[in-house]
């Protein structure tokens, strides 16, 4: 299975976290539209030392040589990833975008190959999606959070796109976000997925919850 190394230069910030306590229950709906507000309210010059910082930090996390990577094209205020996927095609990753279900009734998605030359089609959702070719299984895939707190728990937008395909399938999963996305404490439910690590622009929190699989 692939493994996330855990060595980085010493300039990086890295926080490591054990375990995921449990928190009172909060109003997820609330929770999200906060977290979905505050990336989006992180504009100009923070923006972007904010993104350079966290494109810096994901250099470090290694992969296997030659991996499939899961990416996304940014939304709704996601750290955007062109430097991160640069550098992966750099290094001769292959990469692969998510694609929901056409069906509105349907809330699987898979990911599809994403060539340098390709050109981006709005799918579902407007989601910018390469030209149809067969799915493929990501090693690692890096995943845009709505919120998340200091135990590594997380918040997507709720639609469980995310968390079904990664039930189904064993890539190592690392969340992306900025800090001001962090809350005090989230709590986990049943389907939730956990991450291996979370990168924002101040380092890498490397979680490590019981049961990882």
């Amino acid at each position: 299975m692939p493994r996330v190394c855990t060595h980085r230069p010493r300039p990086l910030r890295t926080i490591a976290v054990v375990g995921a306590p449990r928190s009172t229950e909060q109003d997820r709906g609330a929770l999200r539209s906060a977290g979905r507000q505050a990336r989006r309210s992180l504009t100009g010059l923070a923006r972007s030392g904010a993104e350079a910082a966290l494109a810096a930090h994901l250099a470090s996390v290694a992969m296997p040589s030659r991996c499939c990577v899961g990416v996304y094209v940014s939304d709704d205020g996601e750290p955007n990833l062109a430097v991160t996927v640069d550098r992966l095609r750099s290094r001769g990753h292959s990469l692969a975008l998510p694609v929901p279900a056409a069906d509105t009734d349907d809330f699987s998605m898979e990911f599809q190959p994403w060539l340098a030359e390709d050109q981006l089609a709005p799918g579902r959702f407007a989601i910018p999606c390469p030209p149809q070719r067969a799915p493929v299984v990501p090693d690692v895939v890096l995943v845009p959070l709505v919120r998340f707190d200091a135990a590594g728990n997380r918040m997507g937008r709720g639609a469980g796109f995310y968390d079904r395909w990664l039930a189904r399938h064993h890539a190592v999963a690392i969340g992306t976000a900025f800090e001001v996305q962090r809350a005090d404490g989230l709590t986990p439910q049943p389907h939730d997925v956990a991450m291996r690590a979370i990168v924002t622009e101040l380092g890498i929190r490397f979680v490590l919850p019981t049961g990882t699989r």
